[in-house]
């Protein structure tokens, strides 16, 4: 993302999003990190909350955000 927005990136930032996201599985995630960049219309880094945002559209819009994440790991890869 910050490749996409120009930036440089900053460790310190960059641990805020790892901290922020760490329950997203890195598929998911990385399927939300590409809607973002894809809509991001200004050289700003998005806030974690923008690509929450976008893991919450690319599972559907879910009431139970947990839940659909697991259902989302386990139509992928079956129970680990």
């Amino acid at each position: 993302m910050w490749t996409a927005a120009g930036k440089p990136l900053e460790a310190d930032r960059l641990e805020v999003y790892r901290q922020s996201l760490e329950d997203v599985p890195l598929g998911l995630l990385e399927l939300a990190v590409r809607r973002v960049i894809r809509e991001n219309v200004y050289a700003l880094v998005p806030l974690p909350g923008v690509i929450w945002e976008a893991v919450r559209r690319e599972l559907g819009e879910p009431w139970d955000v947990k839940q659909a994440i697991e259902d989302w790991v386990e139509r992928r890869w079956g129970r680990q």
